[in-house]
């Protein structure tokens, strides 16, 4: 039982995040849901079927790569889009 709590509570901020950050890549950057689902879940797999087998550290790379493209890439893709309508 005392496992199961810190499995949940991670598990649960892993899918609340993956679901932000599909719904961002849906609204602003306006991709179809399959690709940003792909987006959202392609990465973390392959970084399990690369042989990061230790759970913690799939989730760490999916937050980095969810951070990236939060703090990265969509406010660059925003700021062309911009640029680019002007």
């Amino acid at each position: 039982m005392g496992n199961l709590i810190p499995l949940f509570t991670i598990t649960t901020a892993y899918v609340g995040i993956a679901l932000a950050q599909q719904s961002n890549s849906e609204e602003f950057i306006k991709l179809r849901r399959p690709v940003a689902w792909a987006l959202t879940v392609v990465p973390p797999v392959l970084a399990y079927l690369a042989g990061v087998r230790n759970f913690a550290d799939v989730l760490a790379f999916a937050g980095d790569t969810g951070d990236m493209m939060a703090f990265i890439v969509l406010p660059l893709l925003m700021w062309l889009a911009t640029k680019l309508r002007k």
